[in-house]
């Protein structure tokens, strides 16, 4: 895996929002600041924490994810 422990969130504006064609946001939508729910470039993919999965579990999902990308970025195209 990826040891993001010492990483930092950047938190999402709206200067990102601006610049970007789309937006993929996974966490639940209560959280959103107004700017994001009001956007039309956001895609919304409901997702499970994967903290609770077993090594096993998170593998599944990790290729699962890699598909949709994929068939996301296809569209795109």
């Amino acid at each position: 895996g990826i040891d993001v422990s010492n990483k930092k969130v950047k938190k999402l504006n709206k200067k990102m929002i601006n610049s970007a064609d789309k937006i993929i946001v996974f966490c639940d939508k209560r959280t959103w600041p107004q700017f994001l729910l009001k956007s039309n470039k956001v895609n919304y993919w409901r997702s499970k924490d994967t903290k609770y999965m077993s090594y096993k579990e998170r593998r599944v999902f990790r290729n699962k994810l890699k598909k949709k990308i994929h068939e996301f970025l296809r569209e795109l195209k």
